[in-house]
């Protein structure tokens, strides 16, 4: 009879714990290494922008030419802001800058009239009408000068005994007196000036200033004509305005003189409220 088999007890083991997971950072790292390549890359590239705007300097704005430069500059008006004199007892005009002083004190008489221009201690003389000359003539020094339309001479001298320079108009270079005549009157017209302003620019600024008046030199003469208004006149008004006071004043005069005599209209404020300097009216002669 077989013997039973005899199995040993099994002892009943205690059962295991399971272990606690354990904790997994791959995603966390993961995330700070994009993290890191995305911010390199961003500063890669401004790094990139930055450097190619400092190696491409950018182009200046073209400029273009201003109107001014490339229209042609219209010459200046040498006479500009000069004032006029006008002389109705001896009938001439001529313009002068406001840089001289006039003294007409004499200008008025009916002979050896005379008046002075003044700048510093430089002169213009001017007689009108002169009578009683007398003087030993002497040859001067000169070249022809058309004065008004009159053939005549402009002549340079010295005064050794004042120490001047002498600029002037004479109708003759040979035994001058230094004066000249139109129409049977005798007149002077010469600027003194310090010898020590000879050949100076401040010398040579004063004769290009005494040529400039003697080229607006005018004798008016008494030529028969009409003295007009310079300026537009309003016509339609019901009452006498200043302006049409200022068209009647030209229409009244009678002579060139007179006519250029008259000054009451201001260029600068357009108005008639005060003088300027300059002829209002024009005179027309003839024909």
């Amino acid at each position: 009879m077989d013997q039973p088999v005899s199995v040993p007890p099994i002892s009943a083991s205690p059962s295991a714990t399971p272990a606690p997971p354990k904790k997994s950072y791959k995603w966390l790292i993961i995330s700070i290494i994009a993290f890191l390549l995305a911010s390199a890359s961003v500063f890669g590239y401004k790094y990139y922008q930055v450097k190619q705007q400092v190696a491409q300097p950018q182009a200046s704005p073209a400029i273009s030419p201003s109107p001014s430069v490339a229209a042609v500059i219209a010459p200046d008006d040498p006479f500009a802001g000069w004032l006029t004199y006008t002389n109705s007892v001896h009938h001439l005009s001529f313009k002068y800058p406001d840089t001289w002083q006039i003294d007409k004190t004499s200008d008025s008489e009916a002979i050896n009239a005379a008046l002075t221009l003044t700048k510093a201690d430089a002169k213009i003389k001017m007689n009108f009408k002169m009578d009683g000359i007398g003087g030993q003539g002497e040859t001067l020094a000169g070249k022809p000068f058309i004065l008004d339309g009159h053939n005549l001479y402009r002549y340079e001298a010295e005064n050794t005994y004042s120490n001047t320079q002498i600029i002037g108009i004479t109708d003759q270079l040979t035994d001058s007196l230094g004066f000249f005549k139109i129409n049977n009157a005798t007149y002077s017209l010469a600027l003194n000036y310090p010898s020590s302003y000879f050949q100076t620019p401040y010398g040579a600024t004063l004769v290009e200033e005494f040529i400039l008046i003697l080229s607006t030199f005018k004798f008016l003469g008494t030529d028969t004509g009409a003295c007009q208004p310079t300026f537009p006149v309003e016509t339609n008004a019901q009452e006498m305005t200043a302006s049409q006071n200022y068209a009647l004043e030209c229409t009244l005069k009678k002579t060139a003189v007179d006519c250029l005599s008259v000054d009451i209209y201001n260029r600068q404020t357009k108005d008639f409220s005060q003088p300027d300097g300059e002829p209002d009216c024009r005179w027309t002669n003839s024909l």
